[in-house]
Order: C-alpha cells, then sequence, then structure tokens
C-alpha cells in the first residue's frame, strides 16, 4: 500500500511527521491482538469490524472499563476529601448535602455514581453471559462497589502522583524506528518509520516505599494464585515503561525511580468476608527485563508495519479459531471458514463497520 493511502486510511494510527517520515502510534490492545493472531488484527484494526449485536461486544472488557471508571471517581473524591464532588438527589445544594452524616452520605453519592454508569455501559446487555450472572447483576456490581467502599474509603495511606495520564501523538513515549541505508549519500541511515506507544495510565501513586502506576484487573474468583498473575505482561510493563518516559526525569531529580506496577486484583465472585475480594501485588522490572520489552513490542510494530506498507500476508494464528477465550471461537471464523469469493455477502450480513479503535484514549 502506498504511504499516501496507509495514513487517509488509518489516520488512528498513522500519520505524516513534519520531516515526511511515517510515525506509527499503537496501544497495548492493539499490539497484543496482533500477537494473539494478525489477521483478527487486520479485521479488527484495520477493516474495523466486529460481529453484530452482542456477538460484537466483551462482557470482560467492558465490564473492567466500568470498574476502572467507579475507582477512577472514588479516588478522585477521596483525594477531595468527598467534598464538592456528587450531589444526592435528596438534597438541592453541596451545603445541604454537607449537613448529612458523612458515611451515609458519602457511601450514596459513590454508588449512584456506579448505578448511573451500569446503565451507561449497557451491560444488563449480558445477562446471559456467565460473568454477568457470577457477579449478580447490576445489585451484585453495586455489593462489589459497596464492599470497596467499606475495605477502602479513608483507609489508603497512598499518595496520589498522577491522574489520568494520557500519552500518544505527542510523541511522550518513544520506542523505537525502521531505518535503512541511504547508499546514494555515502551509506547513511535514513529513518524510513518512528514508533510511539500509547495509552492511558488511570493512576500513578506513592505507598512511601514505592512509586509507580496502579491499575484494576478483576478476576472470576481468587484460587491463591494472584501474586504471580501479570508477570510477565505486556501491558502492565508497558504502564511502567510510560512512567520512565514521561515522569523520568521529575522523579530522578527527587532521587526516586519507578520500577513498579501495582496490581489491584478484585474477585468478581463474592468472599465470606468483604476484605477477602480484594489483593494487592507489586511486579518490578530491571533494566533489561524492560529493554526486552522494548524490543518485543518494536518487533510487532514491524510487522504490522510490513503488513500495511509492504503487503505482506497475514499470519492466521488457527490455534485460535475455534478456542479463542473460554473455549469459544473467534468471533470471526464463521467468517474465516468460508472461501475468499463468499466472504464479502457474510461481511454485510454478519458483521458491521465499528468506529476506529483510539489507541490514546483506552488501553485495556
Amino acid at each position: 500500500m502506498k504511504l499516501e493511502e496507509a495514513i487517509s486510511r488509518y489516520p488512528n494510527f498513522l500519520k505524516l511527521g513534519e520531516d515526511g517520515v511515517l510515525e506509527m502510534y499503537l496501544d497495548n490492545h492493539m499490539l497484543s491482538t496482533y500477537r494473539k493472531c494478525p489477521m483478527l488484527f487486520v479485521e479488527q484494526h484495520l477493516n474495523n469490524l466486529s460481529p453484530k449485536g452482542i456477538a460484537g461486544r466483551n462482557w470482560s472488557l467492558e465490564f473492567g472499563m466500568f470498574v476502572h471508571k467507579c475507582l477512577e471517581y472514588f479516588y478522585q473524591a477521596q483525594r477531595d476529601s468527598w467534598k464538592h464532588f456528587w450531589i444526592h438527589p435528596a438534597y438541592k445544594t453541596f451545603e445541604e448535602q454537607e449537613m448529612s452524616p458523612k458515611l451515609v452520605q458519602n457511601i450514596q453519592n459513590f454508588l449512584i455514581i456506579c448505578a448511573n454508569l451500569w446503565t451507561d455501559y449497557q451491560l444488563d446487555d449480558f445477562r446471559e453471559t456467565k460473568g454477568y450472572k457470577s457477579l449478580g447483576g447490576w445489585q451484585g456490581a453495586l455489593k462489589l462497589m459497596t464492599e470497596y467502599y467499606q475495605v477502602h474509603a479513608e483507609k489508603e495511606r497512598m499518595r496520589f502522583v498522577g491522574w489520568e495520564l494520557n500519552f500518544g501523538r505527542k510523541k511522550e513515549v518513544p520506542i523505537g524506528k525502521i531505518t535503512k541505508r541511504n547508499e546514494i549519500d555515502y551509506g547513511e541511515i535514513d529513518v524510513i518509520c518512528r514508533f510511539y506507544y500509547c495509552g492511558r495510565i488511570d493512576m500513578i501513586i506513592d505507598d512511601g516505599s514505592k512509586i509507580g502506576p496502579l491499575d484494576h484487573k478483576t478476576c472470576s474468583h481468587f484460587d491463591g494464585n494472584e501474586s504471580s498473575d501479570f508477570k510477565p505482561h505486556d501491558g502492565m510493563q508497558g504502564y511502567v515503561y510510560a512512567v520512565q518516559k514521561i515522569l523520568g526525569d521529575k522523579l530522578a531529580a527527587q532521587g526516586i525511580t519507578c520500577n513498579d506496577i501495582i496490581i489491584n486484583h478484585i474477585s468478581v465472585k463474592p468472599c465470606e468476608r468483604a476484605h477477602e475480594r480484594f489483593k494487592r501485588s507489586y511486579k518490578t522490572y530491571t533494566a533489561s527485563e524492560m529493554e526486552e520489552w522494548r524490543q518485543r513490542q518494536v518487533t510487532t510494530f514491524k510487522q504490522i508495519y510490513n503488513i500495511i506498507i509492504n503487503d505482506e500476508q497475514p499470519f492466521w494464528n488457527t490455534d485460535k479459531c475455534s478456542y479463542f477465550i473460554f473455549s469459544l471461537p473467534c468471533p470471526f471464523k464463521i467468517l474465516h471458514e468460508t472461501p475468499p469469493s463468499t466472504r464479502e455477502n457474510i461481511r454485510k450480513l454478519m458483521f458491521q463497520e465499528r468506529k476506529p479503535w483510539n489507541p490514546e484514549e483506552v488501553d485495556k
């Protein structure tokens, strides 16, 4: 594909730099989709296709986004001592609300926000899924958030260093490039594409001993192995890499380094005691581990570049076709199991074009 055509077709993650060099902006979701199956990346992020109806949505992803948003409100309100954040419908002004019992006022306001977010994310559409039933629907979601409030409200000893750090088109996190030798100009090296990592970090915290990003991760239930989860994990390590690039100089000036991420584990399945539903673990990375991570991402960037610009045939990970997730088939199996000549009709019948993924907005 010609460079101009590629930039015009994929403006959400490709652009031409001021010096005429192609720039590629990808987040962990796009990179991990490619590594799961390059043809899945083609359908989801190049063709922007998704199955029609509920089949085109993902309970785990959307419930995770709901939890992230609820806890974003929770920590913002806690940072502000729960003042001037929400007005409960029973009150007309913040002043009137301030006269009510603090505990009741705060938790009611928090749960109202959670209930509204549940509706906004249209999570009742998943009522027939196993994950929804395990949670207990919206009542179970509000119980989960109530317990989180009871365990963590006004008891956190963490200092919040940063909030909602979106990084992307401002080139905050350069990660690599493709070069070639220019034989005309005495063998000088030309850059033909630059790579930039994108995403969004919800929180950067200082717990008194470590500083780093904090990420919420839900699971169906705790099996005792939570502390060993998420290492290795490209997404979690990517957050640490981004903080090192964005805040590295400022932290170094204070004699601080960021080599860790805190994982806030949350069990969807209720536990006998509320505090048993929430755990935390720390993942620490050495400089050599971070360089390994960077090289892995650069390899994936290059492979995506070759598919788009050099028209290389994408690899099909056929092991995932019938067992994509939870023993369910890939959503595009119905398309790919038919001859190429029939696929266009199936695309029109069973798939819809979705809004192109914006790697600067969400990284889950």
